[in-house]
């Protein structure tokens, strides 16, 4: 049981490693896009 829930953790972790290193990459490229559109009103 013990064993079981140790791995479930691992994965969680690796899990929200990865999701929080998308969302990192989604605000930059929202912030890109947005200066982007910035530049392009001027």
């Amino acid at each position: 049981m013990s064993a079981g829930y140790e791995d479930e953790q691992k994965k969680l972790r690796a899990t929200v490693a990865e999701l929080t290193a998308y969302i990192d990459t989604a605000k930059q490229k929202s912030a890109d896009v947005t200066a982007f559109i910035k530049a392009v009103q001027k």
